[in-house]
């Protein structure tokens, strides 16, 4: 099986999980939004995983050049250049390389949450 490339013999559960858990850690806090890392360059230079909560709107840049977004909570608009996209949870998009900053407008009673997945770092 997959899972017997792991052993965790011997361990509790919460040493296990203190083994294994990422916290976020805050990366930004502005108006309107939040950023947190929650996999970074300390776990793996393979990717990178972080966590943005909009509670009103913000312009976002992932300082990369794509990213891919999977809408975990809430909804709302996508805006860039002339075009804009509706988003709900569940909802899965590609910024494509090239675009600067995606506008992002929450239009939900709760916040939405976006998981930002990056590539390798260059």
């Amino acid at each position: 099986m997959a899972l017997e490339c792991f052993d965790y013999t011997g361990l509790t559960m919460d040493d296990m999980l203190a083994k294994v858990r990422c916290e976020p850690k805050l990366l930004l806090e502005a108006p309107g939004h939040e950023l947190k890392e929650v996999i970074g360059p300390d776990r793996t230079d393979c990717f990178g995983v972080r966590q943005l909560t909009v509670d009103t709107n913000c312009e976002f840049s992932a300082a990369t050049p794509f990213w891919l977004g999977i809408v975990t909570r809430g909804g709302g608009r996508l805006k860039w250049d002339d075009e804009s996209r509706m988003v709900q949870r569940g909802s899965v998009f590609l910024t494509p390389a090239g675009l600067p900053v995606l506008g992002i407008d929450s239009a939900h009673d709760e916040p939405m949450q976006i998981t930002v997945c990056l590539p390798p770092q260059a």
